[in-house]
């Protein structure tokens, strides 16, 4: 190798490491959670993050809703039994309609995919 070109090279492979060391605590920050947007007598919306493998807490939605996609992937919505009642696969820049979960039902949503979901989702009250 010649020496004029290895201190760039010893430069070049500690800042790809640095890079990569960086990177990774910036994913594991990322946390699943909602942040409330609009809150009125006619409408609620807030902006969901769900991270992989942080699924969100049991919950119910009693009005229909519209869900539009910032960053897709397939999300499956889970009872507290464990069962798995719909799979849905998240297309960026969708909108999709949900209507009104059946009275009593809780479901969880969970991300098994590599990567964030994060939708917008509209209720109509």
């Amino acid at each position: 190798m010649n020496l004029y070109f290895y201190p760039f090279f010893l430069l070049v492979t500690v800042f790809q490491g640095s890079a990569l060391a960086c990177e990774q605590p910036l994913k594991s920050r990322i946390q699943s959670e909602r942040f409330s947007q609009i809150n009125n007598d006619r409408v609620r919306t807030w902006r969901t993050i769900i991270a992989p493998d942080q699924p969100l807490k049991l919950h119910r939605h009693d009005y229909p809703r519209v869900v539009t996609v910032l960053r897709g992937g397939t999300l499956k919505s889970v009872l507290e039994s464990g069962e798995v009642i719909a799979i849905r696969h998240w297309t960026v820049g969708e909108s999709y309609w949900l209507d009104a979960d059946p009275p009593g039902q809780l479901h969880a949503c969970v991300n098994d995919g590599p990567g964030v979901i994060e939708v917008v989702v509209t209720e109509l009250k």
